[in-house]
């Protein structure tokens, strides 16, 4: 197979984050020097974050060069409730009661107008469902693409919507994925947000309605999203079998990145007639890098200043998390994590170069750690990790990529969401205190046993985490056209 044998098809990328899109750029990157057709519809806030209107450039630049054919932005409507403010001739009639009376009125008035309030939100949040399914449906026609490229499928007011959107078209929806979710790490991610509680009784009625929105653990109950979302995916017909499983929904098919992502999924219960394993576009990048580490080092000293030959630890920042994350976070603040982390990391700057690279949803980590002395790059992530010699991440999907390219990775888990998505793979090192790491780097250090031993490990385990034989595009590319060559797209979560 080569790429004359794949004809060329013209394919609509979804994203609705920075992060979203910093992945799938890789995809329109690679589709597009395949004389692929690509364009974009994004959904941002309003306002958009500085990192959004920093990417909105982007797609100007990226619409006059060419690798986007055109692009969309799509904005949802506020979901907020108003206020219970007493009205003037209410304040009147109140003032004129006894003090008894007055208080027993504004118990009532405020327990009236608070109901009133949330059956208000409950309407904005379903008409933003059909108000998306509208503006999803007209930038389809306007674009009329072959097929539908998601970086997941999640519930929700966007992505399952678009799934929709083009299967009522005929078009075929393939999923990239680029992170790493199960039923545990949603359930975990959200226990501590009172909006998901299945005690607040909106979310109890609906959750007795439809059960499987609903999940039990550790002796809490919460839904998987707020009743009014519920009520906006089944009123559009767009709830999956499995609405705690990240892509259980309807795409058509999930291009599985490697043996084992397969077997993630295939253990979280995703049906295998829609796993195909075929690799990842960043598996092509980072065969890539790997085979041209020294010029990106060279690159990467000359942006930096760096000098000498010392190894590269390289610092993969994370989000701000601190707001929904379980109890355990055990910083003031993330600016205080920052810093804190480049201080412990100073007596290893001895021995390697330590770079950060923040993460798309949040650059302040690279501003701050690089006023604690360690420099901070907007560097590709993957060229990053495969130019390493050991990667810090904080539970995040690109550990993939050090295990891959055999280099040894810290997995912190900062936010303490214990997930167990590297557990028990060799050269994988699992922490969840910054005493653990001030402890752990003196084992670092070159030639240290310790290191040695790590990096032997992860050498054995990277065969099963990536597919660097450079191919992953053109399989994709051949799992696309497969699915656009069919005369009916089935439209099914089995």
């Amino acid at each position: 197979m080569s790429a004359m044998d794949i004809p060329a098809r013209k394919v609509l990328v979804v994203a609705q984050r920075p992060s979203d899109f910093s992945e799938m750029r890789r995809a329109i990157d690679a589709l597009h020097r395949l004389g692929w057709r690509v364009g974009l519809i994004y959904f941002c806030p309003a306002p958009p974050s500085p990192e959004e209107a920093r990417l909105f450039e982007e797609l100007e630049g990226r619409k006059r060069n060419g690798t986007l054919e055109d692009y969309q932005l799509v904005g949802g409507g506020s979901s907020g409730s108003s206020g219970t403010r007493l009205a003037k001739p209410v304040r009147r009639a109140r003032n004129r009661l006894p003090e008894w009376a007055r208080r027993v009125f504004l118990t009532v008035y405020r327990l009236i107008m608070g109901f009133i309030s949330n059956m208000r939100s409950a309407v904005r949040v379903i008409r933003l469902y059909f108000h998306n399914q509208r503006a999803i449906g007209s930038v389809i026609d306007r674009f009329r693409p072959d097929a539908i490229l998601l970086p997941e499928d999640i519930v929700g007011p966007v992505l399952p919507l678009v799934i929709k959107a083009g299967h009522d078209r005929n078009l075929p929806s393939v999923i990239l994925p680029y992170t790493i979710a199960n039923q545990q790490e949603a359930f975990r991610s959200l226990s501590s947000n009172p909006v998901y509680q299945f005690a607040f009784l909106p979310n109890r009625l609906i959750g007795l309605v439809f059960p499987r929105w609903v999940m039990r653990q550790d002796g809490r109950a919460l839904v998987r999203l707020p009743a009014p979302y519920i009520v906006g995916q089944v009123l559009t017909r767009t709830s999956p079998p499995d609405p705690w499983m990240m892509n259980s929904g309807f795409a058509n098919a999930v291009a599985v990145e490697n043996q084992a992502m397969l077997d993630y999924y295939r253990d979280a219960g995703l049906p295998l007639s829609k796993l195909k394993v075929v690799g990842a576009v960043y598996d092509d990048e980072l065969a890539h890098h790997r085979a041209n580490r020294t010029a990106l080092l060279a690159s990467l000293h000359a942006e930096l200043g760096l000098v000498g030959d010392k190894p590269l630890l390289l610092v993969g920042g994370c989000p701000d998390q601190t707001k929904s994350s379980p109890p355990g976070f055990e910083f003031a603040d993330m600016e205080e994590f920052c810093r804190r982390l480049a201080q412990t990391l100073r007596p290893l700057q001895q021995s390697y170069h330590i770079v950060v690279r923040p993460h798309p949803n949040y650059t302040e980590m690279g501003r701050i750690m690089a006023e604690e002395g360690v420099p901070c790059t907007l560097f590709d992530t993957a060229g990053l990790v495969a130019a390493s010699d050991i990667y810090l991440a904080f539970g995040s999907a690109t550990i993939r990529w050090a295990i891959a390219c055999g280099i040894p990775a810290i997995n912190y888990d900062v936010f303490h969401y214990d997930y167990s998505d590297y557990r028990g793979v060799d050269g994988v090192v699992h922490l969840n205190r910054l005493s653990h790491l001030t402890a752990i780097l003196p084992t670092l250090a070159p030639g240290r046993p310790e290191l040695a031993d790590l990096q032997s490990r992860i050498a054995g385990s990277a065969p099963r985490w990536g597919m660097l034989d450079g191919r992953s595009t053109l399989r994709i590319a051949e799992l696309i056209n497969g699915f656009c060559s069919l005369p009916v797209v089935t439209r099914t979560a089995k």
